[in-house]
């Protein structure tokens, strides 16, 4: 068994939305990053058809092999300047240079199979679960990566991945993608406003029970404020912090209207009905309690505003979401004429269980099968994620430029190099690219400043990545062509009578039984069990 090697510095989560000197990323474990949905811009090609590429202004040697690499996202402003740097180190050491080429994310649900149909010339080319990594691999699109060409051409990164991340990647029981290292967790956890709780004169928050007695707090006190108001994330957000996550389970927000859970601790879940289960009633009831409580505004099903404006607005007392979007927020609060001398509390709720980390496939490197240099992509993909000069240049960008150093020490009085600032020019290159995810590794990967940072927020980092718990089925993707009516019937069925119980405008004695035969008329059962099906096959696989 390869084990995992320790750790250079802190293995940590990064914000959810990744900040103006990153690029946006989709999310799994049951949710959805934010896309950036926008259109590749012009790069000098007579066509926008065409995908944006990199020229560094100089051509490679003749005895030095281009590489055709392919990955999502925005070309950068700087990055030729960068790739050129990276290209010169390739070019000595391996005998090989990139050409980037990118599809935005606005277009690769259309654009990125065509790559594999048109028979584009292409070396390495991005993958994601959701991004048809299982049917482009199917369908012989990529290589087939096996331990013999991973333990010679690509040795380090062979060795330092966990066995789990490459089960992941697993199709028919075959390696077709080099997953990412990195540690980013997405269940939700409880932001409060700590200046509130101080007034009241409470303990930090420690249990549900602790945060109902704060939010009965705003409401015995505080005129025009609630303690908290849902949007159209609300749903997974609170049953995340009050149902999956503490219950060590997994799901997917692909597709929400199943309630198709699973154990995360189990090796080979089996996918259950979360609607009928005990723990959903309770968790109902618990909503119940707080809408007529006061704890939930009335207005929740009705409201557009963003319940993360709310929080910084001072409107509302309470935001359940990912650690880093909270932690997020202070830069926001501090900068906020409206919410003068806020503090965000945050805690988390979750009783110490397992958890899941983003998924290994949420973003990888596969091999085109018609690469003629599959061994020279292994290469270079091992020289970037593993030497930290070149890690840190395709990641962060040029030092001084891009990033710098905040100039925090680790214990031991060192330089603690995952802590960085921006740099100057750092809205021209992105910071933990997500475009390149393939070249990230844990072991360099970056965090926000203490300065920049919620009070325990680094810590909860730490604690977090001690309960990391993999499982196949993060990377399951349900074949719905069959099932297209269904899921759409159901999601209505979800809307008008799943939310008013969920956000507790029901009374579950006589909601719950109503939305669960308002599901089953509209063909719950069947496509439950076809995704049971498929999932289970996947597992097994």
């Amino acid at each position: 068994m390869r084990k995992m090697k320790p750790l250079l510095a802190l293995l940590l989560a990064v914000l959810l939305g990744l900040s103006a000197f990153g690029c946006g990323a989709k999310e799994t474990s049951g949710r959805q990053h934010e896309s950036s949905g926008s259109s590749s811009e012009s790069s000098g090609a007579s066509s926008q058809e065409e995908p944006e590429s990199s020229d560094s202004g100089e051509e490679a040697p003749e005895d030095v092999v281009t590489l055709q690499m392919y990955f999502l996202g925005d070309k950068a402003k700087d990055l030729d300047m960068v790739l050129e740097q990276i290209n010169q180190r390739l070019a000595k050491e391996v005998g090989a240079v990139m050409e980037v080429n990118y599809l935005s994310f606005g277009e690769y649900s259309t654009k990125y199979p065509l790559l594999f149909a048109s028979q584009t010339e292409m070396d390495g080319v991005f993958s994601s679960y959701w991004c048809y990594y299982a049917s482009q691999a199917q369908k012989n699109a990529y290589m087939e990566l096996t331990p013999e060409m991973l333990e010679e051409h690509c040795p380090i990164t062979w060795e330092h991945t966990p066995e789990a991340a490459w089960d992941q990647t697993r199709v028919n029981g075959k390696i077709y993608m080099i997953p990412q290292l990195h540690n980013e967790f997405v269940q939700s956890m409880v932001g409060i406003r700590d200046d509130l709780r101080v007034k009241y004169e409470m303990d930090e928050i420690e249990t549900v029970e602790d945060l109902e007695a704060y939010m009965q707090a705003v409401v015995d006190n505080e005129s025009g404020m609630v303690p908290y108001t849902a949007d159209g994330q609300s749903q997974s957000a609170l049953m995340d912090a009050f149902l999956i996550a503490p219950n060590e389970w997994g799901t997917s927000s692909s597709y929400f209207q199943l309630y198709a859970g699973y154990d995360i601790t189990e090796d080979k879940p089996e996918v259950f009905s979360i609607l009928e289960t005990p723990e959903y009633k309770s968790y109902i009831e618990r909503m119940y309690k707080w809408n007529q409580a006061g704890y939930i505004s009335k207005d929740s099903l009705s409201n557009e505003t963003m319940t993360r404006d709310l929080f910084d607005n001072g409107k509302v007392a309470c935001y359940f979401y990912n650690c880093g979007t909270i932690n997020n927020m202070k830069n926001l609060m501090d900068q906020s004429l409206k919410n003068a001398g806020a503090e965000i509390g945050l805690y988390d709720l979750t009783g110490g269980v397992q958890l899941l980390p983003y998924a290994a496939t949420g973003g990888g490197l596969s091999i085109a099968a018609t690469s003629k240099h599959p061994d020279l992509v292994l290469k270079v993909l091992d020289l970037i994620r593993n030497d930290k000069e070149l890690n840190y240049l395709a990641q962060r960008g040029i030092e001084g430029k891009h990033w710098d150093f905040a100039g925090e020490k680790n214990e031991d009085g060192t330089l603690n190099e995952n802590v960085v600032v921006p740099g100057p020019d750092s809205d021209k290159y992105g910071t933990d690219w997500f475009c390149y995810s393939a070249w990230r590794n844990w072991d360099y990967q970056t965090v926000p400043s203490k300065e920049a940072s919620v009070k325990g927020y680094r810590e909860m980092l730490d604690d977090l990545n001690t309960r990391k718990q993999f499982n196949v089925l993060q990377s399951f993707v349900f074949d719905d062509s069959e099932y297209k009516n269904e899921l759409a019937a159901l999601s209505n069925v979800v809307s008008q009578y799943g939310l008013p119980l969920e956000f507790g405008f029901v009374d579950p004695e006589t909601g719950l039984q109503e939305f669960v035969d308002k599901m089953k008329a509209a063909g719950y059962d069947d496509v439950l069990a076809a995704y049971q099906v498929q999932a289970k096959e996947y597992a097994n696989s």
